[in-house]
């Protein structure tokens, strides 16, 4: 759902809330960062299984134009490693969403 939203942003028109095809400025709504499921974040750079971000409240995309984001997601059940919760990421381009399930 995330990833939609995010190629839906850059397919919009900037007249229309949109960025006019790039990433620029994409955020993350409050609501969108947290549920009974777990914690999301949107980054420039993949996030690894390490990487997991502390909170913010100002989550978005700097004012560079990236081609591609990342959508992280830290979920509450156990993961396939037992010290860590489960954790996937998602690759989002113009064109395509590729998820990675780290663990």
């Amino acid at each position: 759902n995330l990833a939609a939203k995010a190629q839906r942003y850059y397919r919009t028109p900037q007249e229309l809330g949109g960025c006019a095809q790039d990433f620029q400025n994409f955020s993350l709504g409050r609501l969108d960062t947290s549920n009974a499921n777990g914690s999301f974040r949107v980054s420039t750079t993949a996030y690894t299984l390490s990487t997991c971000p502390v909170y913010t409240a100002d989550i978005h995309i700097p004012g560079s134009a990236p081609d591609s984001i990342y959508l992280g997601g830290w979920g509450q059940e156990d993961g396939n490693v037992e010290a860590n919760k489960v954790q996937a990421v998602t690759s989002v381009t113009p064109s395509g969403i590729m998820t990675t399930i780290l663990n």
